[in-house]
């Protein structure tokens, strides 16, 4: 059992997703039977600094994705299933490749859901590039990744 990403296998060029390819590779060419799950965005990651920001007393969301677009997201619970159906053999995944995912929201839909939770409203907003949010250039580059391949 690997835990891989979602996208490993298109050739990014950004080297989060082509070092965990990589791991893939070597892993077929070793021969041994494995299940490589890919899962997509973590939504626990909406818990830190992904998710909804205090900005001069407004409750804000800020990402990276235009309105039209959806984004996948699994939480780690769903991966642990994943993995729990391929190691008891059910499901026809194991020994095989696998992008997961539990959900696929757009921001409008994301923003809607983290209001009806909180009970505010919560400020829909984006920034103008992935590097405004993005602390690294890998990070900014996985933004732009995003950006590229969300339905």
């Amino acid at each position: 059992m690997y835990s891989s990403v979602g996208g490993a296998e298109r050739h990014t060029g950004i080297p989060h997703l082509e070092s965990k390819f990589r791991v893939e590779e070597h892993i077929r060419a070793s021969g041994m039977r494995a299940t490589i799950l890919r899962p997509t965005f973590f939504m626990e990651n909406w818990a830190g600094p992904a998710g909804p920001q205090e900005v001069n007393g407004e409750l804000v969301l800020r990402m990276v994705l235009s309105p039209d677009r959806r984004l996948q997201m699994i939480t780690v619970g769903d991966i642990g299933a994943f993995a729990a159906l391929a190691f008891a053999g059910q499901g026809g995944v194991a020994g095989h490749a696998l992008e997961i995912a539990g959900d696929e929201l757009s921001p409008t839909e994301i923003a809607a859901a983290f209001a009806a939770s909180l009970g505010t409203a919560l400020q829909d907003r984006r920034p103008l590039a992935p590097s405004l949010l993005s602390p690294s250039i890998e990070c900014a580059d996985r933004s732009a990744f995003v950006l590229s391949v969300a339905l």
